[in-house]
Order: structure tokens, then sequence, then C-alpha cells
């Protein structure tokens, strides 16, 4: 299966976050994508406390962004890093839309697909 790139655009200032980075992350990819979470990735090895490697994070994220077919924002809630990552792929005509609404999309392939 060809998978596309969807960049997973959630909030990620918080170390519980990462649990849910991984099931947003795996449900992607159940439903056929190949997740891309600079958030998850990135907190492995660089330090949100450290202004540099924060910055760092972003630019990498950005040109991560820049790569992907679809931005899937996995949260009601909608942080001024995630809405510039939302603005990012509106400009470079990159289509973002939410976790609910690829799940949405999914089922009713599914369905289309069992007819």
């Amino acid at each position: 299966m060809n998978r596309s790139f969807a960049y997973v655009c959630a909030p990620s200032n918080e170390r519980r976050i990462s649990k849910k980075l991984k099931e947003y992350s795996r449900e992607l990819y159940e439903l056929g994508y190949l997740p891309i979470c600079p958030a998850m990735m990135f907190s492995q090895f660089l330090a949100e406390d450290i202004p540099e490697e924060r910055e760092a994070a972003s630019s990498m994220s950005r040109d991560i962004l820049r790569r992907c077919r679809v931005v899937v924002v996995c949260s009601n809630d909608i942080t001024p890093e995630m809405e510039n990552e939302i603005l990012l792929a509106k400009r470079m005509g990159i289509v973002a839309t939410t976790l609910a609404g690829v799940r949405k999309i999914a089922a009713h392939t599914q369905k289309g697909e069992d007819e």
C-alpha cells in the first residue's frame, strides 16, 4: 500500500501528551496514512525549555510539514504553534483536516467498498 504522509498537528508541550501523540499516530497508521509526528520525534533529543533547541525543532517541523500531503489536526485545543502549522499548510496548498474528518472519510470509503 502506498501511504500518503500525514503531518500530526497536536499540542506537544507536556510530557503526558506523548501518549496522545502515539495514539494519534497509531490511528492515522490504521486509517492508511504514514503519520509524521515531529513533536514526538524531536522531543526525544531536543529540549523544549532551551530556546535554541525549541526553535530548531520548530524549523525542522516546518520543513517536514512542507513535504506532507495532509495536515491532520488531532485536538480541539489549538495552540499558537498548531495555528502556525495550519496557516503554513494553507499557504502551501496542503490539505488540513481534523482526525474526526479523516475517520469519517475512512468510514464512508469503507462503506462504499463494502457495497
